[in-house]
């Protein structure tokens, strides 16, 4: 390890179990957040499916709204969606998430220590840096990251249309 930062055996634990799909479980964990503690990749939050909806909240969104531009992150998604074969998904994103804004010091540390949280989440198939929130972008600019002909992301369509426009622009 460049950094010398190593990670935490909690954010291996909670890996292995996100890995793990279990249909309606309402502890099923959608999003977390890992941030360096004491030379430590560690867990800082923790979402749960079944909070997520007690709060009315979309996991997309909330992980959106989790991108601090000042601090540096790292977060494990577990994201649902639909592709254009109408197949249902759950895929685990590794989002490192490293703004322009944040300190310099912080930024280098988190990006030197990038390639241990990957290691320690060696099975995620898609794995992401973003530096600004233009990266992550919308539900529809997020998805084309994805790569999979992405219908619908946590049950919300990904048409790249305005929210305003209810019709399908094919109807006559």
């Amino acid at each position: 390890m460049a950094s010398g930062i190593e990670v935490d055996d909690k954010v291996t634990e909670l890996y292995v179990s996100m890995k793990k799909v279990k249909v309606g479980d309402g502890d099923r964990v959608k999003l977390a957040a890992f941030h360096i503690v004491n030379s430590k990749i560690d867990v800082k939050t923790i979402w749960t499916e079944q909070g997520l909806l007690d709060e009315g909240k979309d996991a997309f969104e909330e992980m959106r709204a989790q991108l601090n531009e000042k601090e540096c992150a790292y977060f494990l998604y577990d994201c649902h969606f639909q592709n254009d074969e109408f197949s249902n998904k759950d895929e685990l994103i590794l989002l490192s998430w490293f703004p322009d804004k944040a300190n310099v010091k912080d930024r280098m540390t988190y990006s030197c220590s990038e390639q241990s949280m990957k290691k320690a989440c060696s099975d995620v198939k898609h794995k992401m840096q973003m530096n600004d929130l233009g990266d992550c972008g919308n539900r529809f600019e997020f998805s084309k990251k994805l790569k999979d002909n992405v219908r619908t992301l946590e049950g919300t369509s990904c048409s790249g249309e305005p929210p305003m426009q209810s019709q399908h622009p094919c109807k006559h």
